[in-house]
């Protein structure tokens, strides 16, 4: 076994830099040592609450993004090609001495080979560590199917929220960010993406976009999610019709105004976390310059210095994320 320093959620609120047990890898698995991990907010944040459903009781590791270096490999795994001393985008630990939440902020994680992506030489580490973050909404991206001469707006941007503006925008469709904090509107702005406040897009975007992100975690939004989405003609039975995004975070039932929504014959689609390829995709985007996956990192913070992240995270809504340095 492995002496590791991890996070664990031990009460609402609460988090504590702990001492677990990492077991060494079997076959096909790797040991790695953590260089960086990455909060994902909406997720972390409703663990932190104590609202994430499935979990019972408290003293689990949290997170699940991660870059780490191998250090032990065994002989499956090396036939894949995950050799000592090589930088990896992993997630979380799949066995700990403790429960695990995903598993993902500790220093030591034994993970399967097939789900180490490598990385390559002069990658940003604190970049890549939010790179399963991306990954998630570059899912999305591919589930709407978007077009260069669509319109897309984005309602929310925390982590998500950012990332798939940010992406959305490299597609060469027209972007509009929406949050009601000026900061995070900032952040998006920043990156040459036009941004309102709630209140002018309830005002002046009703039925303009063809796609529209959901990346909020809140049933709060949902009217004005509908209602920004195009509609189209009942006689014009070739339009595509447009597409609502579901990639906000949320607790339990979620639910859409059926009048509103069959009205506009909106497609509701619902992404499911992230695979390989979206991870690598993002990856590549951001070396090629399409998008800049180090600007969704507020800060890059100490393990011991958890507990101000996530209360930050929490009380300041400008903040969009943090990475913790486990060097």
């Amino acid at each position: 076994m492995q002496k590791s320093r991890a996070l664990l959620f031990t009460a609402v609120d609460v988090v504590e830099l702990a001492e677990v047990q990492i077991p060494h890898p079997e076959l096909g698995e790797v040991l790695v040592r953590t260089d960086f991990t990455c909060i994902s907010p909406g997720t972390e944040l409703r663990c932190f609450a104590g609202l994430q459903p499935g979990l019972d009781g408290w003293g689990y590791i949290p997170g699940y993004a991660a870059v780490s270096t191998i250090v032990e490999a065994s002989e499956g795994a090396i036939a894949k090609g995950c050799v000592p001393n090589t930088k990896v985008i992993g997630g979380g630990t799949l066995r700990a001495s403790v429960p695990r939440s995903w598993g993902g902020h500790t220093e030591y994680a034994v993970l399967s080979a097939d789900s180490c992506i490598p990385l390559q030489d002069g990658d940003d580490l604190v970049a890549a560590s939010a790179a399963r973050l991306a990954g998630i909404a570059y899912r999305g991206v591919r589930y709407a199917q978007v077009l260069p001469n669509e319109r897309v707006a984005v309602l929310g941007l925390g982590a998500i929220g950012q990332c798939s503006a940010r992406l959305f925008h490299a597609t060469g469709a027209t972007v509009v960010a929406i949050d009601p904090v000026e900061q995070r509107r900032a952040h998006a702005a920043a990156e040459g993406i036009e941004t309102v406040d709630p209140e002018m897009a309830a005002k002046e975007l009703i039925n303009s976009f063809d796609v529209v992100v959901d990346a909020t975690g809140s049933e709060r939004a949902t009217a004005l999610t509908i209602a920004l989405a195009k509609g189209h003609p009942w006689d014009r039975a070739e339009t595509n019709p447009a597409r609502i995004i579901v990639q906000g975070s949320y607790p339990g039932l979620v639910s859409f105004p059926y009048q509103a929504t069959f009205e506009k014959e909106l497609s509701v689609r619902f992404p499911r976390n992230v695979v390989r390829q979206d991870m690598e995709a993002v990856m590549d985007l951001h070396r090629r310059g399409r998008i800049n996956l180090r600007s969704i990192v507020s800060d890059v913070l100490s393990p011991s210095d958890a507990q101000n992240a996530y209360d930050r995270l929490k009380t300041r809504p400008g903040e969009i994320t943090f990475a913790f340095d486990w060097r």
